[in-house]
């Protein structure tokens, strides 16, 4: 099997798909990273093949007006609305790095949902793209809300109520940006009623949406589908290179 594996942003968002990626490895798995540049060495130590973009995100998060801004909210709405020209530079070069990679075939993309193009890419490739998530996030449940949001529970109704609207904002964003590239480049085609935050199979059925963290921190709510399974956290080995 033929997988691309899909994560932007710091160490801590690439990390456990690299163990991920070195799991599925060992069992006869031919695996790709796509990440951020400045991960080459730590995914190649652990015998996986290193598809880079452009964008470093660790030296992006270092800069001192990046590092003042993270601190208030207006920083934050300043920081997404400068942001909008390295969105476009990633997804273009998601796109591409996975089209390129077709020349050998692709069955399965897993990605996070910093890299939520993934199901377009695997809808256009004819593969299974299926979200790994680091946190218990965009799941309706009543359980908890939205961890943004309180750390408590709200009760039920605001607590399923609040993931609903993470979510559709979370959509809204999406539908945004992935338009705009579509009306730059010819080549992509945005499927449309494709869910991004759910994943994509070729067949139709609903794809399993892993959670990478513990179920003694989170057990699993009552009212999550079956589809949404809690692995546990993705460390790798002790005494393997970081």
């Amino acid at each position: 099997m033929r997988i691309l594996l899909m994560s932007l942003g710091t160490h801590g968002d690439v990390q456990p798909f690299v163990a991920l990626g070195t799991a599925l490895a060992r069992r006869g798995a031919q695996v790709t990273v796509a990440t951020g540049a400045g991960f080459d060495t730590m995914i190649e130590a652990a015998g996986l093949t290193s598809a880079p973009f452009s964008i470093n995100y660790q030296d992006l998060l270092k800069q001192p007006d990046i590092q003042a801004a993270m601190h208030t909210l207006s920083g934050k709405i300043r920081i997404w609305r400068q942001s909008k020209e390295w969105l476009r530079q990633e997804l273009q070069e998601q796109w591409d790095r996975a089209r390129a990679i077709i020349i050998i075939g692709l069955d399965l993309i897993v990605y996070n949902l910093k890299t939520a193009l993934a199901p377009h890419i695997a809808h256009d490739l004819r593969a299974v793209a299926g979200p790994a998530l680091m946190q218990p996030v965009f799941v309706p449940t009543g359980a908890f809300p939205f961890m943004m949001l309180s750390s408590r529970s709200l009760g039920p109704f605001v607590n399923r109520l609040s993931h609903r609207l993470s979510t559709g904002l979370a959509h809204a964003l999406n539908r945004r940006i992935f338009r705009a590239l579509a009306a730059s480049r010819a080549d992509f085609r945005l499927a449309s009623g494709l869910d991004e935050l759910a994943g994509y199979a070729p067949n139709g059925r609903p794809v399993p949406r892993l959670h990478a963290y513990s179920r003694h921190l989170v057990p699993k709510p009552d009212d999550w589908p079956d589809t949404e399974t809690i692995t546990g956290y993705w460390f790798r080995n002790n005494g393997e290179p970081d």
